[in-house]
């Protein structure tokens, strides 16, 4: 094995390294809020996915919570039967997404695309 110099020189060392800085990661999802496109239907429902996507992880930790806590076991039933009927909504409004992404992008030409997104929603 090289030296991890001689590694960089010769251009092996390419794997990106990836920084763990929340200021790094709230620039570049205020970024992503100033490139949508309002009149950009694709870029609309990207955006709609990522916020569904965000909004169904929030529900399940908020699952994970509950089940994790020492309420009794009706009032922990009755949060958790509530929270989870909150996440399949949030999961059928997200494959609907999904589905209006591929018929989408169908549309606009990337016909394999669409398949695919189609495919895996």
């Amino acid at each position: 094995m090289l030296p991890l110099v001689e590694r960089v020189n010769a251009g092996l060392a390419q794997a990106p390294v990836k920084l763990a800085n929340p200021m790094a990661e709230e620039a570049t999802g205020q970024e992503e809020a100033e490139q949508i496109d309002p009149n950009d239907p694709l870029s609309m429902l990207k955006q709609r996915i990522k916020e569904l996507k965000e909004k169904a992880k929030e529900l399940e930790e908020q699952i994970k919570a509950v089940e994790d806590s020492g309420l009794g076991e009706e009032q922990k039933s009755a949060q958790l039967d509530a929270l989870r009927q909150q996440l399949l909504e949030v999961q059928g409004a997200l494959m609907d997404a999904y589905n209006q992404l591929a018929e989408q992008s169908r549309k606009h030409g990337g016909g394999s695309v669409g398949s695919l997104i189609a495919t895996l929603a």
